[in-house]
């Protein structure tokens, strides 16, 4: 009952105008009064071949104020139930006079389509089918997975067409059982426009009147406002864009609103009309120091022959409108934007760069303090580009990032699996050792993306991940035979929150390939104390997940082939470093390499290590196999002298011979690790307090 319609008095759904008289001039506040909502509930379009059923409400002008506007937020949050975005991207430009190129389409669908489901974004438009509006509704509609991205339509209700459609057909319907149907059938009178049905939710504002346009602008701009303030995190509100594309008079009004409220705006050159005379008149724009209220401020102006340009390109435009006040009226408001240009991007079709990265760039231009400086910089994570951080934030040098915000971008870029965020920020200060303390090793384990194959492991108990489970999954994964130092007590129950590891490195690549992110292990390999070894532990790991996805019967190819190809990679890594020690060490040193116990797996070495997982091609490789072979062929201690040599041609056979010792087997080294005492002791310790994974137990049953 708080959202209320403007109804014409003495009439039951307020179509139609009462006049009282001839000569009575219509008024608003005198011929129209508030009344409770007739329309709202859910759409069923009758002509379109979709299931979508977009929410609607029909509310009156006098909400779009700062002070009644605040009523919105309780519908956006309990009525629709939206998620939280991480963008606000407004879109606007021309309706009935829309025209752009192929290439201007494209442009456009590929930057909004990237910036929406990269961010999580909402999209604000105009709500009607045509013009940009139509042309947003058209991406949205052909594009696969976009089932959750928010297109809000914000429309006049007396210029939408059939919206008698729309009414409530009985009084007392709850909200979520009111389901009307709409035809969107091309309407039977210019200057109205149907609902565009690709939208998820509509705003119809109402002012009492059938024949004005613009209506809604006031009620959209603080509606845009609203949410920004909604979901602002730390003082700083939501990011917004907004976007231009072609346009009219009222996009250029829409647009100067927009930088009003501090939001920066990406205009397309090359899009026509209001869109060109904008990036003209921001071109024709120089900055000079004035000295303003007591203090010298750079201020944009224009030169009379530019402005007299702009005013020719205005009257050529926009050739309806008779009256010179229009006209001066749309100058002043391009001159308006022109001086707040450093708010503005223009975006060149011709571009080598896509538009999202011209978003991005005019949402970074925006930064100011600290925490805004930390939430556009995450929005850049989320989205991808990290050239444009480098080039807005980093380069610059004009802010010292602290330790606590570089390991808070360090750990959102991890969990984004940003590899290149992840380089930019240690070669800009972090310190992954620093970063990977014991708790947050726990904490990374606890938020692993639901996508991995990590978190269908060790996800199956309710509670939170340990170190000890994710030390007891490698050891189950390496086949029982080496000790994980996760599973140690110090990690665990004993741990601190200034716990730190020797060798960051290697358990974070351990962590990367278990979240199936084969850049960012690569990244870290390239960084860890003995490359081989975590390369053909990286390649166990891909291949055990690989394995664990055929399991789990997951029917899905690409993700097959990319674990296949990842293990394949790393393993091609391990013989690629093999073969330049072949080929540059003496042979002493090469094996030196091959059999050096590892304290970090056990003991092992790269030997043993290669055997137990069976990684072939490193087996296959000539120095395994030369090694290998003397193994077998010069068993002969070099200390027995021929003439024992010659005694083994008699009989008794060669009892005189003293043998060099064989490196155990794969199933010597795994009986040895699981009969000891103290493996049988963690493994009742998986038993008893772990409440290990089935399918892990099943498959260290089998091995035993």
């Amino acid at each position: 009952k708080q959202w209320y319609q403007r109804r014409v008095r003495g009439s039951s759904h307020g179509e139609g105008i009462q006049i009282h008289s001839e000569t009575e001039k219509w008024d608003k506040t005198t011929h129209t009064t508030l009344t409770e909502c007739a329309a709202y509930g859910k759409i069923n379009f009758l002509d379109e071949d979709t299931t979508i059923q977009p929410e609607y409400i029909r509310v009156a002008s006098d909400y779009g104020d700062r002070k009644n506007i605040q009523r919105m937020e309780k519908l956006l949050r309990e009525f629709w139930g939206l998620n939280q975005p991480g963008l606000l991207i407004s879109v606007i430009g021309g309706n009935k006079s829309f025209h752009v190129s192929h290439d201007v389409c494209l442009h456009f669908q590929h930057g909004l389509l990237n910036a929406a489901k990269s961010t999580n974004g909402w999209i604000i438009t105009g709500g009607q089918d045509e013009g940009v509006t139509k042309l947003v509704g058209d991406i949205i509609g052909r594009s696969i997975l976009t089932s959750k991205i928010y297109t809000i339509g914000v429309c006049s209700w007396g210029k939408t067409w059939n919206n008698e459609m729309l009414m409530r057909k009985h009084n007392r319907v709850s909200y979520n059982e009111n389901v009307v149907d709409y035809s969107t059938s091309p309407p039977a009178e210019t200057g109205y426009a149907a609902l565009e049905p690709n939208h998820s939710h509509f705003f119809m504002v109402d002012d009492g009147t059938t024949d004005n346009s613009g209506v809604e602008i006031k009620f959209r701009g603080e509606l845009q406002y609203l949410i920004t303030k909604m979901y602002e995190k730390d003082g700083v509100p939501l990011p917004m864009i907004c976007i231009m594309l072609e346009g009219g008079s009222q996009s250029i009004e829409m647009a100067l609103n927009s930088l009003r409220m501090g939001q920066p705006l990406v205009v397309i050159k090359g899009s026509g009309r209001a869109a060109d005379i904008v990036c003209a008149a921001c071109e024709m724009t120089s900055f000079k120091e004035d000295f303003v209220n007591g203090e010298f401020v750079m201020r944009g102006f224009v030169t009379d022959d530019g402005k007299r340009d702009i005013q020719d390109m205005l009257e050529a435009c926009f050739s309806k409108f008779k009256e010179s006040a229009i006209i001066e009226k749309l100058l002043s408001n391009i001159l308006e934007i022109a001086s707040l240009k450093k708010q503005v991007t223009i975006y060149k079709i011709d571009s080598s760069e896509p538009l999202d990265f011209a978003i991005l760039s005019s949402l970074m231009k925006s930064i100011g303090e600290s925490a805004a400086r930390m939430r556009q910089l995450k929005l850049a994570i989320t989205w991808g580009h990290e050239k444009v951080a480098k080039e807005l934030i980093f380069e610059k040098k004009d802010y010292n990032f602290k330790n606590e915000e570089l390991n808070s971008l360090l750990l959102f870029s991890i969990v984004n699996r940003r590899t290149g965020f992840v380089k930019l920020l240690l070669d800009y200060g972090a310190d992954l050792k620093n970063f990977l303390t014991a708790p947050m090793l726990t904490k990374l384990y606890n938020i692993l993306p639901k996508n991995s194959g990590a978190f269908r492991i060790l996800t199956h108990y309710d509670r939170a991940i340990s170190l000890r489970d994710v030390g007891l999954l490698m050891e189950m994964i390496m086949e029982g035979t080496y000790h994980s130092i996760l599973t140690q007590d110090r990690y665990n129950q004993d741990m601190r929150e200034d716990d730190r590891f020797d060798n960051p490195y290697d358990l974070m690549m351990v962590y990367s390939a278990l979240i199936d992110a084969a850049d960012m292990a690569k990244f870290f390999w390239e960084n860890t104390r003995t490359p081989i070894a975590t390369a053909l532990i990286a390649h166990k790991i891909f291949l055990y997940l690989d394995r664990m996805e055929a399991k789990w019967a997951r029917v899905d190819e690409e993700m097959t082939e990319k674990l296949e190809t990842s293990a394949r990679e790393f393993e091609k890594l391990a013989c690629g470093l093999m073969t330049i020690c072949y080929h540059n060490y003496d042979k002493q040193d090469w094996v030196q390499i091959l059999v050096v116990p590892m304290k970090e797996y056990g003991g092992l070495n790269l030997f043993d290590l290669a055997t137990i997982i069976e990684a072939k091609n490193f087996i296959a490789h000539a120095a395994y196999q030369s090694y290998l072979t003397d193994l077998w062929m010069g068993q002969l201690k070099p200390s027995i002298g021929s003439g024992r040599l010659l005694l083994c041609m008699l009989p008794p056979l060669p009892i005189f011979l003293s043998f060099n010792k064989l490196p155990m087997t794969k199933q010597d080294l795994a009986k040895k690790m699981l009969r000891g005492k103290e493996v049988a002791a963690r493994r009742k310790r998986v038993d008893d307090d772990v409440e290990f994974a089935p399918q892990l137990r099943a498959d260290e049953d089998r091995m035993i």
